[in-house]
């Protein structure tokens, strides 16, 4: 078993005692190894003291401990904690407690996972890569305790870094959907203002809202392929398992090819009805012309086709060498430095 520790000698001994009565009770055999990052008061003596193997890890970060925990161990089977809420919303994972301090899993199942997070997030790394994994998860209760001493956790910033290292990992949440939404209710704006002013009965939507509508339209396509990029990089990395359906349809179809024509066609398109525009323009003896509406769609079409053409040639970058698969360990971690004990 293994237990990182940061100032804690009115416990890590209670916790290692623990930790060896359980192994016995359990008929194994085992080690409890105490990784210190860089603690002021007496809990490494007391950790060898309790019998337990002590590292050090200068690195600061729950992360770090943990990596330098898991490198360390001569056992088969090895132990961490469980995150829920937000991650099973996002990466289809069923579980039930996401604060619990006791996780165990096996050697090679460690392998296939290879975290690499620093910090408390390494929590949410372990669900999703075990999930993406496709590696059997379970869980069984255990009993808490009241913690000695005080706690580690600083609530808003340890959450954040949660949030920050999921989302990037679930682009079909964080820009697809978000950006198909917007995509869509830019260019139905556009379509129904199109004739004319709209009445709505307590308002009149007018030329003003077209303008909105466009660039909610173009902001939304951009969004789009900021998570179509973000899943192929993801891919690219060997972080992602599969993409969703509708992400997977796009990569069964795309080739640049096929990218370059959609956004030619999009760009011949307004521009067409920007040619349209300028014609009725000088055919009145140019001067004011109120074109205004078909104007702007044309420049939406224009700007999205622009992205498309563009975007593909980014995509292609980014899926041509895929196939490699940068796929990254433990990365620079280093085994601790053993400080004594067993």
């Amino acid at each position: 078993m293994v237990m990182p520790c940061l100032n804690e000698e009115a416990s890590v001994g209670i916790c290692v005692a623990k930790a060896f009565a359980g192994i016995a009770d359990a008929g194994l055999t085992g080690e409890v190894i105490v990784v210190d990052n860089g603690s002021a008061d007496a809990s490494i003596s007391v950790a060898l003291s309790a019998g337990a193997r002590v590292l050090t890890e200068s690195r600061q970060g729950y992360g770090n401990v943990c990596l330098t925990e898991f490198a360390a161990a001569r056992g088969h089977y090895l132990g961490n904690p469980l995150l829920t809420g937000m991650l099973n919303r996002l990466f289809g994972v069923t579980s039930s407690d996401a604060h619990s301090g006791m996780r165990a899993f096996t050697r090679a199942a460690y392998e296939h996972m290879r975290p690499r997070c620093e910090g408390m997030e390494l929590a949410s790394e372990l669900v999703i890569s075990a999930a993406r994994a496709g590696l059997r998860v379970e869980e069984v209760p255990i009993t808490y305790h009241r913690r000695v001493g005080a706690s580690k956790l600083r609530s808003l910033r340890d959450g954040w870094r949660h949030v920050r290292f999921m989302l990037p990992l679930a682009p079909r949440h964080l820009f697809v959907i978000p950006g198909l939404v917007l995509l869509a209710f830019g260019v139905a704006g556009q379509l129904v203002l199109l004739p004319g002013v709209f009445d709505l009965g307590f308002r009149r939507l007018d030329v003003h809202v077209c303008v909105l509508f466009a660039m909610v339209a173009v902001l939304g396509w951009q969004v789009v392929l900021l998570g179509i990029f973000a899943d192929a990089y993801n891919r690219a990395l060997g972080r992602a398992r599969c993409p969703g359906p509708l992400l997977a349809r796009a990569y069964r179809h795309f080739t640049l090819e096929r990218g370059l024509v959609a956004g030619c066609v999009l760009f011949v398109i307004g521009s067409a009805v920007d040619g349209v525009v300028l014609g009725r323009w000088i055919a009145a003896d140019p001067g004011p012309l109120e074109e205004l509406r078909p104007a702007l769609l044309a420049m939406t079409l224009t700007v999205l086709g622009a992205e498309t053409g563009f975007a593909s040639f980014f995509l292609h970058l980014l899926t041509a060498g895929s196939a490699a698969g940068v796929r990254g360990g433990v990365g620079s971690s280093e085994p601790g430095v053993p400080v004594g004990g067993k």
